[in-house]
């Protein structure tokens, strides 16, 4: 298996390791999380037990995270991640050896962009700041 080392541009937040992801604690993933706080019910019985309700809920959180308009990605690397919230949008990724050409002039966030963000991140108990152009790098 090979390694990859991409690029990725969005309009949104990056947060380092000394930000505490509320869902650690629980060893969840940041969008089953999500999804829990939006009122989906997350299955109390392994896959095998019950895959129609796995497949329910991983229906629920897909349709709950492209209604919030942000998309969760890491960056950093993939032993040592960092969490990213991006308006899904305006995110690009450039793949090692494979440039991507971005026009400055179409980097402009989606109107409503700052208050899909913020609302994010009081479901998610994440601190929010003010949105931005980012460019992080990812290893893995």
């Amino acid at each position: 298996m090979g390694v990859s080392t991409n690029a990725i541009l969005f309009y949104g937040i990056a947060y380092d390791d000394d930000v505490e992801m509320p869902w650690e604690d629980e060893i969840m993933d940041p969008e089953d999380f999500y999804a829990r706080a939006r009122g989906a019910k997350i299955p109390t019985v392994e896959y095998e037990m019950d895959k129609r309700a796995h497949e329910r809920f991983w229906d629920e959180r897909r349709k709950l995270m492209r209604a919030s308009g942000v998309e969760i990605g890491r960056h950093c690397s993939d032993r040592y991640p960092m969490l990213y919230l991006a308006t899904r949008e305006t995110e690009i990724t450039a793949y090692r050896g494979f440039p991507k050409t971005v026009d400055p002039k179409g980097l402009v966030p989606p109107k409503d962009a700052d208050k899909k963000l913020k609302d994010f991140c009081e479901t998610m108990g994440l601190p929010y700041r003010q949105p931005e152009w980012t460019l992080v790098s990812y290893w893995g």
